[in-house]
C-alpha cells in the first residue's frame, strides 16, 4: 500500500517542477517583451515546454496509469528528465543571452538534452511495462490452480 503514495509524491514533484519551470519561463518571456529582445525565444520554448509540459504530463501518467511502477525506476526517471531539463534550459539561456558562447555550451547541453532524452525512454518503458502486464493473461486463467 506504500507505494503509490510514493509515486503519488513523485507525481507531486513533477507536478512542482512542472509549476517551478511555467514561473520561470513567464519571468523570461516577460524580460523579453519588456526588452524588446527576443532572442531568448528557443530558451523560453525548452523551459515551457520541456520544463513545464512535460513535467505535468509525467506527473499526470505517474498519477493515473503508474501508481504501482517501482518506485526505485520512478525516482531514476524523475532524476534524468529534471536535471535534463534543467541543464539544458539553463544552457540555453546561457547561450542566447550572449553570456557563454555555444562551443563552451555545447558539452553540457549535450548531457543536458541525453539526461532529458533518458527520462522520455524510461517513462515510455514504465507505460509499456504497464501495459504489458495489463494485457498479459492471469496465471490462473492460463494455468488453473497455479495462484
Amino acid at each position: 500500500m506504500q507505494q503509490p503514495t510514493r509515486i503519488g509524491g513523485i507525481a507531486r514533484w513533477h507536478l512542482l517542477f512542472g509549476l517551478t519551470f511555467a514561473a520561470l519561463g513567464m519571468l523570461l518571456g516577460i524580460y523579453m517583451a519588456i526588452s524588446h529582445n527576443h532572442v531568448e525565444r528557443p530558451a523560453h520554448a525548452h523551459v515551457m515546454l520541456l520544463g513545464f509540459v512535460v513535467s505535468t504530463l509525467y506527473a499526470i501518467v505517474y498519477q493515473v496509469w503508474l501508481k504501482a511502477t517501482p518506485v526505485r525506476l520512478a525516482m531514476v526517471q524523475t532524476i534524468c528528465h529534471q536535471l535534463g531539463a534543467l541543464v539544458l534550459s539553463l544552457g540555453l539561456v546561457l547561450m542566447f543571452g550572449g553570456v557563454l558562447p555555444e562551443a563552451q555550451l555545447e558539452p553540457v547541453l549535450a548531457v543536458g538534452a541525453l539526461s532529458a532524452l533518458a527520462g522520455v525512454l524510461l517513462m515510455i518503458f514504465q507505460v509499456l511495462r504497464v501495459a504489458q502486464e495489463r494485457d498479459a493473461p492471469a496465471a490462473e486463467a492460463v494455468l488453473p490452480g497455479a495462484v
